[in-house]
């Protein structure tokens, strides 16, 4: 059991390795590649949602049902299609729905006094940070994706480091299915060898 844990930690490290480095190194490979996949998802959501349509009972089905999922399908195409402007675009919703809740949150401080000067002070941060996203959003996405795989490279290295710390223990672990237990037990390697 030892053996298999030490294995799944190698293999989620590098996972996680090659997928922190691809997210560092080809940032814009990644954002477009990101942005296909949920395209696909989203298609297939909208094709699966007609054929369940069209397989459904007369009186079950919905005109709303078919009419959303060709929306989908066509938003779906469209990331397929060009998924570069998309993650643009996405970017600067993001900076403007984060405006738009700054500013709601200086309005309610008007309302609601307790802790006037924090709302003040996040809110301001918040207007400048979407005003940011918004003025330089193709770095503001980099940043963010760079962010998020080397976070990832550091998930690889725990991986890694607890792959090293189960090898090197003493303590061997054994499965629920040799014990007749319902949870796996931890068994002394020390005591068993003596």
């Amino acid at each position: 059991m030892k053996k298999a844990l030490v294995k799944n930690f190698i293999i989620s490290g590098f996972v996680l390795l090659s997928l922190g480095a691809l997210m560092v190194f080809a940032t814009d490979a990644v954002l477009n590649t990101f942005i296909r996949v949920i395209g696909i998802i989203i298609l297939v959501g909208a094709v699966f949602t007609v054929v369940l349509q069209i397989l459904s009972k007369k009186e079950e089905r919905s005109v709303w049902f078919v009419i959303l999922s060709v929306i989908s399908a066509v938003v779906g195409v469209v990331f397929l299609a060009i998924p570069g402007t998309i993650a643009a675009y996405s970017v600067y919703v993001f900076g403007v729905m984060l405006i738009l809740l700054s500013v709601r949150d200086l309005f309610s401080v008007v309302r609601f006094p307790f802790g006037r000067i924090f709302s003040i002070v996040f809110a301001s941060l918040g207007i400048i940070l979407g005003t940011i996203i918004i003025c330089q959003p193709a770095q503001i996405a980099e940043i963010i994706t760079k962010f998020i795989g080397g976070a990832l490279i550091y998930q690889a290295a725990v991986c890694f480091m607890n792959a090293i710390l189960v090898h090197r223990s003493a303590v061997e672990i054994e499965p629920a299915a040799k014990t007749g237990k319902d949870s796996g037990t931890v068994k002394d390697a020390q005591f068993e060898d003596a």
